[in-house]
């Protein structure tokens, strides 16, 4: 039987936020999409809007795109929530759409 890793647990935990090995990444990606399934609702009860909308573009950054195009399909009951949620949105992508623009007019200069 296989002992029980406690250091691995502890760096999983630890790393969790950001990623950056396969273990670490499954992590963080269960973590933002039950942050969207489950947790922002409440979330925003204890929050201010910055607050919440910080954390919405915080935790759909760092989804992958098949994440995200998961994420997108989402209906929240709340009104609010689901209009603030596609409000944050509709921001980043746009945000991210006016980047890659840039970076092709940077890269015609250059």
């Amino acid at each position: 039987m296989e002992r029980f890793d406690f250091d691995k647990v502890k760096y999983l935990v630890e790393h969790h936020e950001m990623g950056g090995n396969p273990e670490t990444e499954i992590l963080k990606e269960a973590d933002s999409l039950t942050f969207f399934e489950y947790n922002l609702p409440f979330y925003r009860k204890t929050h201010t809007l910055e607050e919440t909308k910080d954390k919405i573009k915080f935790m759909y950054t760092r989804l992958s795109e098949k994440a995200k195009k998961l994420v997108n399909q989402t209906k929240f009951e709340d009104k609010e929530i689901d209009e603030l949620f596609k409000s944050v949105i509709s921001i980043i992508v746009e945000f991210w759409a006016i980047q890659a623009t840039l970076r092709s007019l940077r890269a015609k200069l250059l």
